[in-house]
């Protein structure tokens, strides 16, 4: 796989020696992400252990609520399969990571608008909608650039490969890398965005909780209720 920079998606030439993971084109593009990075670079460096469970468990990022630190962690993910069409789908085992009283919704997102480029996986963000103000996205944004729009509770993001046809191939979760936490970093602070509000599309409609098809309306948001095997009871989609 072509190794590409996590600022700019050009060739990387050099990578940050702390965690020998995150990549960059050019000097530059290291120091304008020193202050985002350094937040999960020695977890990048030292991942979390894996849980001693059966099935599958992938590498998530979440922006604990009530701390300045994102973390990574292991997400279970269970699989099941559509009654009618027999595609199989995977889920995300999310409750642990949210209060038992909230009803996560989620979000996905395909495109960087601050980068005015594609995501380098498609993201799930799922988010609490009550609680207090989460502390770890306001402060990644304490430099003026968001967060636009009021994060409550922790916010989970996990990573998914990108689905070639809802039919055919659905997508699946995989670990978080560098470049998803760049881009999720981003996402976070510039949801809610009304410069960047031309962008939206409403979801019209859902098949095994992703978005199945994309209407015509700008500067709104759909919501519909997840299947029986999500976490939670919404799901907002965010494309370009």
């Amino acid at each position: 796989m072509t190794e590409l920079c996590v600022m700019c998606d050009k060739l990387a030439s050099t990578k940050c020696t702390r965690c020998d993971a995150t990549l960059y084109s050019s000097d530059a593009c290291l120091r304008s992400d020193v202050e985002n990075h350094d937040l999960v670079c020695t977890s990048f460096g030292f991942l979390p252990p894996l849980p001693a469970m059966d099935g599958k468990c992938v590498l998530g990022i979440l922006f604990p609520g009530n701390d300045t630190r994102p973390e990574l962690v292991w997400v279970p993910i269970s699989g099941f399969a559509d009654g009618d069409t027999g595609i199989s789908f995977e889920e995300a085992e999310i409750g642990s990571y949210f209060d038992p009283t909230a009803v996560p919704e989620r979000l996905y997102s395909e495109r960087n608008r601050v980068r005015n480029r594609d995501t380098r996986s498609m993201l799930e963000a799922w988010h609490a909608t009550s609680g207090t103000a989460n502390k770890c996205i306001k402060a990644m944004g304490g430099n003026g650039d968001g967060p636009f729009y009021d994060w409550r509770g922790s916010v989970l993001v996990l990573a998914m490969t990108r689905p070639t046809g809802f039919m055919v191939d659905p997508g699946a979760y995989k670990n978080a890398e560098p470049a998803d936490f760049r881009d999720a970093a981003d996402f976070l602070l510039d949801h809610g965005n009304d410069l960047h509000g031309n962008l939206l599309r409403q979801t019209l409609g859902t098949l095994g909780g992703r978005p199945a098809e994309l209407g015509a309306s700008l500067g709104s948001k759909a919501v519909q209720p997840a299947n029986e095997n999500g976490g939670g009871n919404t799901i907002v989609a965010e494309m370009e």
